[in-house]
């Protein structure tokens, strides 16, 4: 899609590359593969070739002897290979998932008034806004992990041209505009807009939409700049294995914008009492625990937040 980062972007790139590590039959397909993308593919390909077999290099010159790099090269490569397979594996249904390039779109902003005001306000103005535009967008309420107050509103969107469209519509729907103006008094901070990439194919309920009530656990955290493609493969996997666990998918997102590294986690469940069921198997499941154990230092201490919201519109 034209309105997509390029290849040369970070989250491209390290998707891309992730992507030929999961369907190559072998090295040499996976520089075809690459090289069929077209684009800044240059860093793709050392991606998968002198990342994945840790080959050393300074700036952009290899030091390795040819024979070593040739084998390690393949021997990484393939290793590295048996890691991704394994982390998107087929789900418990047996279908494969397949990589896609949505962005979530989400914008949290904390209101401070009487509750069932700002409440009913939330629910009429996504309303309005689902109305006036073809992009289905959900209400939710933080329990915890946020200040109290705070309402997040979500949405999939093919990408950043269909969110600039949906601005300009609204801007000039005098319904829209109204409950915006009602809100001046209620918000104290300024709004936040979060864009991020889907990295796995965590499917939707069958409904498409989660249903009134649904509870999303949202996990965030900072990939450590040195550790990135470490970190990547690690919350695949964790997402992957947490979604077998729980029961219900688990979709593991980038940042497009905002802190460099910035992942999440969002796993959703059709109500609090299956929340509460889907936490104590977690808990209780020793591969869980053993992939937590091994959090290390992927990620910059002190990034990680939890979040539980629940959907109201």
């Amino acid at each position: 899609m034209p309105d997509e980062p390029g290849n040369g972007s970070v989250w491209t790139c390290l998707a891309q590359a992730v992507r030929t590590l999961r369907n190559a039959s072998s090295f040499e397909d996976a520089m075809r593969q690459v090289c069929d993308l077209a684009g800044d593919v240059d860093t793709i390909a050392e991606i998968d070739a002198f990342r994945t077999a840790n080959i050393p290099v300074v700036g952009r010159v290899c030091t390795a002897e040819p024979d070593a790099l040739s084998t390690a090269i393949r021997s990484g490569f393939r290793a590295c290979q048996d890691g991704v397979q394994s982390a998107l594996a087929p789900s418990n249904d047996g279908r494969r998932r397949k990589g896609y390039s949505m962005f979530m779109f989400s914008r949290l902003l904390t209101v401070s008034g009487p509750p069932d005001e700002t409440m009913a306000w939330a629910a009429e103005i996504t309303g309005v806004v689902n109305a006036a535009s073809d992009v289905d967008v959900t209400c939710w309420v933080a329990l915890y992990g946020h200040p109290l107050g705070t309402v997040g509103w979500s949405a999939r969107v093919e990408n950043r041209a269909q969110i600039v469209a949906m601005g300009a519509t609204l801007a000039s729907d005098k319904s829209y505009t109204k409950l915006v103006n009602r809100a001046a008094d209620w918000v104290r901070t300024p709004g936040r807009d979060v864009l991020r990439r889907p990295l796995n194919a965590a499917a939707t309920p069958p409904s498409g939409l989660p249903p009134i009530g649904a509870v999303a656990q949202v996990t965030t955290a900072v990939a450590s700049a040195a550790r990135i493609m470490d970190a990547m493969a690690w919350g695949l996997d964790v997402a992957e294995y947490t979604a077998g666990v729980s029961g219900s998918p688990v979709t593991f997102l980038a940042d497009v914008y905002g802190q460099f590294g910035g992942v999440a986690w969002i796993g959703v469940q059709p109500d609090m009492a299956a929340a509460d069921a889907a936490d104590e198997r977690l808990n209780g499941d020793a591969g869980y625990m053993e992939r937590i154990g091994k959090l290390g230092d992927l990620f910059e201490p002190g990034s990680g937040n939890v979040s539980l919201m629940t959907r109201i519109a």
